[in-house]
Formats: structure tokens, sequence, C-alpha cells
């Protein structure tokens, strides 16, 4: 879907709902607007409306329960070894 009309005005990608034709005032009203160039190399560009924007939030990571067992730390590397009394002699 196209980011603008054939007056210039911008379309939402997800509702459709239009804005006026000017980056500057869409972003002033709180429309979202990325353009750029993808990793694979192909050009992009994306507009939402304020209401749409507000729903794009970041999803919160759900934290997953390792087992202690299943950790692939070496904890015995970390242990505090002793130190002697003196240095070694012949």
């Amino acid at each position: 879907m196209t980011c603008w009309d054939s007056k210039g005005n911008g379309i939402c990608g997800t509702c459709a709902r239009k804005g006026p034709d000017d980056v500057e005032v869409l972003r002033a009203l709180g429309w979202h607007y990325g353009a750029g160039i993808t990793i694979g190399g192909s050009p992009y560009e994306a507009l939402l409306c304020p209401a749409c924007a507000k729903d794009e939030k970041r999803r919160a990571v759900t934290k997953v329960s390792i087992e202690q067992d299943a950790l692939p730390i070496d904890w015995g590397q970390y242990r505090a070894v002793m130190k002697g009394q003196g240095g070694h002699t012949r």
C-alpha cells in the first residue's frame, strides 16, 4: 500500500486515514513517518496516523525460566583461591 494518494495527501498504512501532504506537518500532528532502505536493499516508506501509532507500542518481552542446571556457565572458574604465605623456594 502506498503512503500518498494522487493529490499528495498522506495515507495511514493501517487504517487508510488521510492527512496533510507535508511530512513536517504530519509529524507535528502526531503522525509517524519512516523512509529508507531495508537490509535487503529495497526502498520502503511507512506512514501511521496517531491512533494507529499509539497501538504500535513495543511488546513486552516475556521472561523464560531457565533451570539452573541448564546454564552453560562453569562457576568453578570464578571461585576464590586462597593465597599462600609466600613464594616458592627450590
